[in-house]
């Protein structure tokens, strides 16, 4: 509907896509922190993100625009993937890794919870390590 909305009033012209908020998100974190730190180049840069947003919403070169924003989805959706496919192999992994604090050799533990006392495979040392689920 905000779509249908900003087409009527930016009739030719790309208007507001996802990489569009993206830059405008951007713009905001650049001129809270400027202002925030006292910062001249982080407002530059925001100034900066202001007129890339502009240039977006009014550009007319519309398949350039729409194949930019289709990357930038791609993008995100594919880092968005790889985060939940890790957190999913992480969650069914049956074992914990864990690294020695002498030889800096990586350990595998069984996934209980609890204290355990560890030896290290390759230089013996013992060290206490506790576990939460």
């Amino acid at each position: 509907m905000r779509y249908r909305k900003s087409q009527s009033i930016l009739p030719g012209r790309n208007g507001p896509d996802a990489l569009f908020f993206f830059f405008l998100g951007l713009t905001a974190l650049f001129s809270l922190l400027g202002v925030l730190l006292r910062e001249v180049g982080l407002l530059a840069l925001a100034i900066l993100t202001v007129a890339l947003c502009l240039f977006r919403l009014l550009s007319r070169n519309l398949p350039r625009r729409h194949r930019e924003n289709r990357i930038f989805l791609s993008i995100v959706t594919l880092s968005r993937l790889r985060a939940a496919l890790r957190e999913k192999r992480e969650r069914n992994n049956p074992y914990l890794y864990c690294t020695c604090p002498s030889c800096s050799s990586r350990l595998r533990l069984a996934r209980k919870s609890g204290d355990f006392t560890v030896t290290c495979a390759a230089c013996k040392y013992r060290f206490s390590i506790h576990i939460t689920k």
